[in-house]
């Protein structure tokens, strides 16, 4: 196997924050959770409440990034420095995220 074998792209998204957000020691989870919840809104067909018993769940690219039953995540989220604590209204913030493999296919959603 070689690097070209395995494909990625990094990306950077900025964001300006419309009130102060405190972070969690460790904000990953919570970005994570927001970029999620995007993403279902974006992706989910149907607006069912969960993914269970889905009929279009194979095709569904929310289902194919969160609803994984191995740890094989196709993307790898960067989240601001633990050392931000706060982020004030109007201050900027950038997240990276890198997006590997088949989830690159997916990006025109």
């Amino acid at each position: 196997m070689t690097l070209a074998d395995f494909p990625a792209a990094r990306y950077r998204f900025t964001f300006e924050m419309e009130q102060v957000l405190q972070l969690p020691f460790y904000s990953g989870s919570l970005f994570r959770g927001v970029f999620g919840r995007a993403l279902r809104q974006l992706a989910c067909m149907t607006r069912a409440r969960t993914c269970e018993g889905c009929p279009v769940k194979s095709q569904c690219h929310y289902a194919q990034i969160f609803d994984l039953q191995d740890a094989s995540l196709p993307y790898v989220l960067i989240p601001p420095p633990i050392t931000v604590r706060t982020i004030e209204q109007g201050m900027p913030v950038n997240i990276e995220m890198t997006l590997i493999g088949p989830a690159l296919d997916k990006l025109a959603i």
